[in-house]
């Protein structure tokens, strides 16, 4: 004769807990596998890119459409085959070609899963403002420091304020730069149009 009991409570508790414990450790599994993943993917943009600006630099010519077309081609036929439109892809090879050229470290912290993709985009956006390549890679070691315990968010503002306080002019005088440079210029076209 089988018990026909319910189970108890407790009993129920201990089960939700070890399948949460499980759970918890399959999904950081998988994050380390993710961060991998991304980082091949990183690497290999950065490649296709690379490339793509090699055939732009043999261009002999000046029109800047028929210059950017290597990038635009490539961008096309990464779009199709990921079912991605071109202009994300753009975005996704610019990014890729930058972080390899002036972020490696952190595509190294991104492959050994130390930090996430989310990361890896907060300290590209708040970095690339960094000329100077030696303040750039000590800046980007402080900054993995606190990634590697902290929440992007986090790091993007700690990031933020960090960049602003290595660079060699301050955020007013690059603001006044940019105003004296900023202004717009008319054409006439033998049609009698201005652009």
């Amino acid at each position: 004769m089988s018990d026909s009991r319910p189970p108890l409570a407790e009993d129920r508790r201990g089960d939700e807990a070890e399948r949460l414990r499980d759970l918890v450790g399959l999904i950081r599994t998988g994050t380390l596998e993710l961060a991998r993943v991304q980082s091949d993917l990183v690497r290999r943009r950065a490649a296709v890119m690379e490339i793509a600006l090699e055939q732009v630099a043999r261009s002999p010519s000046r029109a800047s459409r028929e210059r950017e077309l290597p990038v635009r081609s490539v961008a096309l036929e990464i779009g199709a085959a990921t079912r991605t439109h071109d202009l994300t892809v753009q975005k996704e090879l610019g990014d890729a070609h930058t972080l390899a050229e002036k972020f490696t470290a952190t595509v190294d912290a991104l492959e050994s899963g130390r930090i996430g993709m989310r990361h890896v985009q907060a300290i590209l956006d708040t970095g690339i403002v960094i000329d100077d390549d030696d303040t750039r890679r000590g800046w980007e070691q402080v900054v993995l420091t606190r990634a590697e315990r902290d929440s992007p968010g986090r790091v993007r503002a700690f990031a933020r304020e960090l960049a602003e306080s290595v660079q060699p002019v301050g955020m007013t005088a690059r603001h006044a730069r940019a105003a004296e440079t900023r202004g717009s210029a008319f054409a006439t076209w033998p049609t009698g149009w201005r652009n």
